[in-house]
C-alpha cells in the first residue's frame, strides 16, 4: 500500500481491541461519491463517467478499452456500468494481436442487465498464440431485433481482484479527480459501515493539492495500486509513504502490502518511488494490535505508537476520537476546545471536545458505576442483592420499574411491576406445584386470575368470570323442580311444575329445600306465574329461606301448573 503526501502523515495504533475504519468522499458530509476502498487509476485511457449511447443492429459490439502491455500471470479486473438497455448486455474480455484482430475465443464474460453495473476478474494467461499480445474489453449487445439502443459509461482497468470507483489513468487524471475528504470512526466491528453519518469527516486536501491532516488509521489499509500525488517539492519530486503489513515484528513472516487481515504488525517508510517495496528491511515495523491485559493507568504514548491512558497536567497535543487522558494538575484547566478540566478527573475525547469519563474524589465512593449524568437517556438503574437462599432484583428502565424477590429455598418468585402505560401487575410463582397467582390493574379494568382455579375482570362494562359457573338441580315436592346456576356470589333460581299438582294454602311449605352454599344471604321473595292448561290464572308467590326451605304464600287452589324464577345473594 503507498500513500502519497507532500508534508507527513501520522498513524496512530491504540492497543484497546477497536478498530479505525476509513472512508472517501468528494463533499465534507461523505454522500457525494462515498466509498469505503480508495480508488486505482485507470489502466484504460479515454474513458469517461458520463454515459455513452449507442445504437446498432442485432449483435452491436463495441470496444471500451484496450490494454496493451499486460503481464502473464498478473490478475486484472474490469468493470463497468449500464445505466440502460433494450435488453441484456455482454461484457466481453478477448485476447488480439498487434494488427487488432481477436485471437481464440472470449477469456471470460458476464451479463450487466438495464441500470446495473458490472465487473470481472481474471488472470492474463501465458499466451497459445505468441501475437496475442494485449486484450481488449467489449459490450455485446443484442435483443434479436435489427436495432435497439443501450448506454454505458465508467469502464475501468485495474490491477488485483477488486473493483474500485472509476478514475481517469494516469495520463490524464487531475486533482479534482482524487476524493478530496477522508471519513474515519472507530468501534471494535470488522466491517465499515456504508452510512456516510456515521463517519467524522475532515478534507484530505484542496484542489491545489495540499495535504489536509489525516487522522488514525486502524487495522484495514488502503489498498489502492496508487497513491495520490502531493504537492510538489523545492526540488520538484513527490513523495510517496509505503505501508505494508505482516505477522512478526521484523516483516519476514505474513508480508504484504495490501491485505491487512490477520497481521499485527504494521510497517512504513517514505521515498520518490511510486512502487511498493517487496523488501520487508526498508519497512520501520510497529505493532497493531497486542494482548489486551489488565486495564490499568497507563504513562504517556510508549514507542510502539500506543497512547494508552494520557496522564499529564498539560492538554495533550494530539488528539483523536477515543483517547483517554487523566489530568493530573491541582487547579482548573480551560482546553483546547473551551472545556474546563477538573483536577483528578478522566476525559475522553470524542472527535470534537473533552467528555467526563470517571471522577475520583476523597468523598465519592462509587463501585462499578461507569458514568453519571444528570439525565439518563436509554439508559437503566439495576441492583442486585443476594441475602443466603434470597435474591432480591430492582431494575428501572424508561418507563418500567420491576421488584423481584426469589427465595431458592421455597422455590418461588415474587414480582411487582409498574409501567406508565401497561399499568401494575403483581403476580406469584410457585414452582413447585407451578401454580400461578396475578393481580393486574390497567386502563382497561382490574385482573385476577390462578392457575388452580377461575380468574375475574371488573371492567366498566361489569364483571367477569372465566370457568366460575356452577349449576345444579333440585326436586323441592309436589312435582316442583328448581334449576340453579350460580356465579361468585351470584345464584339465579329457575322452577317449574311437571304436574298440575302445586298445593294450596297459605303458607305452605314445600318438602324438599335448596341445598347448603347455594342459599341465599336473606329471605327472598319471588313470583312464578300459575297455568290451567295453556290459560294464565294468576301470579304465585314463593319465598325461599335462608335455610333452604321454600314456601306458597296466599295460594286458594290446587290444580295449577306454574314456572318462573328469580337471581338472590347467597350467603
Amino acid at each position: 500500500m503507498k500513500i502519497v503526501a507532500s508534508n507527513s502523515l501520522t498513524l496512530s495504533n491504540v492497543n484497546d481491541g477497536t478498530i479505525t475504519h476509513v472512508a472517501y468522499a468528494y463533499s465534507a458530509d461523505g454522500t457525494d461519491g462515498f466509498t469505503t476502498v480508495y480508488p486505482n487509476l485507470n489502466l484504460f485511457t479515454g474513458t469517461s463517467d458520463k454515459p455513452s449511447t449507442k445504437t446498432g443492429g442485432d449483435w452491436n459490439i463495441n470496444v471500451i478499452g484496450i490494454y496493451k502491455t499486460p503481464k502473464v500471470g498478473q490478475e486484472y479486473t474490469v468493470s463497468v456500468e449500464v445505466p440502460r438497455a433494450d435488453h441484456d448486455v455482454l461484457l466481453e474480455i478477448y485476447r488480439w494481436n498487434n494488427a487488432g484482430h481477436r485471437v481464440g475465443h472470449a477469456l471470460t464474460s458476464m451479463k450487466i442487465k438495464s441500470g446495473k453495473k458490472g465487473h470481472i476478474t481474471f488472470t492474463w494467461p501465458d499466451p497459445k498464440d505468441s501475437d496475442a499480445v494485449q486484450f481488449v474489453a467489449d459490450l455485446a449487445w443484442t435483443n434479436g431485433k435489427d436495432t435497439g439502443t443501450y448506454s454505458y459509461d465508467k469502464a475501468k482497468l485495474e490491477i488485483g481482484n477488486t473493483a474500485t470507483p472509476h478514475m481517469p489513468s494516469a495520463s490524464e487524471v487531475t486533482t479534482s479527480d482524487y476524493p478530496s475528504y477522508i471519513g474515519q470512526y472507530t468501534n471494535d466491528k470488522k466491517d465499515d459501515s456504508t452510512n456516510p453519518s456515521t463517519y467524522t469527516w475532515s478534507l484530505i486536501r484542496g484542489n491545489d493539492g495540499a495535504i489536509g491532516p489525516q487522522g488514525p488509521r486502524g487495522l484495514k489499509g488502503d489498498p489502492g495500486a496508487t497513491g495520490i500525488p502531493g504537492q510538489a517539492g523545492a526540488d520538484g519530486k513527490t513523495s510517496y509513504l509505503h505501508i505494508a503489513y505482516a505477522t512478526n515484528s521484523t516483516g519476514t513472516a505474513g508480508f504484504d502490502v495490501s491485505n491487512a487481515t490477520g497481521k499485527t504488525y504494521i510497517g512504513q517508510y517514505t521515498d520518490f518511488t511510486s512502487a511498493d517495496s517487496t523488501d520487508p528491511s526498508k519497512y520501520k515495523w510497529s505493532l497493531i494490535k497486542g494482548d489486551k491485559g489488565d486495564r490499568g493507568e497507563q504513562g504517556s504514548a510508549g514507542s510502539n505508537g500506543d497512547p494508552g491512558k494520557v496522564v499529564s497536567d498539560t492538554e495533550p497535543t494530539t488528539r483523536f476520537k477515543g483517547l483517554t487522558w487523566k489530568y493530573s494538575g491541582t487547579s482548573d484547566l480551560t482546553a483546547s476546545d473551551g472545556t474546563v478540566i477538573h483536577p483528578n478527573t478522566e476525559y475522553y475525547y470524542n472527535g470534537t471536545h473533552w467528555m467526563i469519563n470517571l471522577i475520583e474524589a476523597n468523598q465519592l465512593n462509587v463501585i462499578d458505576l461507569s458514568a453519571i449524568s444528570g439525565t439518563y437517556t436509554n439508559g437503566s438503574i439495576k441492583n442486585v442483592t443476594t441475602d443466603g437462599s434470597v435474591t432480591s432484583t430492582i431494575l428501572i428502565e424508561k418507563k418500567h420499574i420491576l421488584f423481584t424477590f426469589s427465595d431458592s429455598s421455597q422455590n418461588t418468585t415474587n414480582t411487582l411491576e409498574l409501567d406508565s402505560q401497561q399499568g401494575y401487575a403483581n403476580t406469584f410463582v410457585d414452582s413447585n406445584s407451578s401454580r400461578t397467582r396475578t393481580v393486574q390493574a390497567n386502563f382497561q379494568g382490574f385482573f385476577t386470575s390462578d392457575t388452580d382455579g377461575p380468574s375475574a375482570q371488573l371492567t366498566p362494562y361489569g364483571v367477569y368470570v372465566t370457568n366460575g359457573l356452577q349449576t345444579t338441580t333440585v326436586s323441592l315436592g309436589s312435582g316442583i323442580n328448581a334449576t340453579l346456576a350460580k356465579i361468585g356470589q351470584m345464584c339465579q333460581i329457575s322452577i317449574n311444575s311437571n304436574s298440575s299438582n302445586v298445593p294450596a294454602g297459605n303458607g305452605v311449605a314445600l318438602s324438599g329445600n335448596i341445598p347448603a352454599g347455594w342459599r341465599p344471604a336473606i329471605g327472598t321473595p319471588f313470583e312464578v306465574m300459575m297455568y290451567r292448561g295453556t290459560a294464565f290464572q294468576r301470579p304465585l308467590h314463593i319465598t325461599i329461606g335462608t335455610d333452604g326451605k321454600l314456601s306458597i304464600v296466599n295460594a286458594s287452589a290446587s290444580s295449577y301448573w306454574c314456572f318462573g324464577g328469580t337471581v338472590y345473594m347467597l350467603a
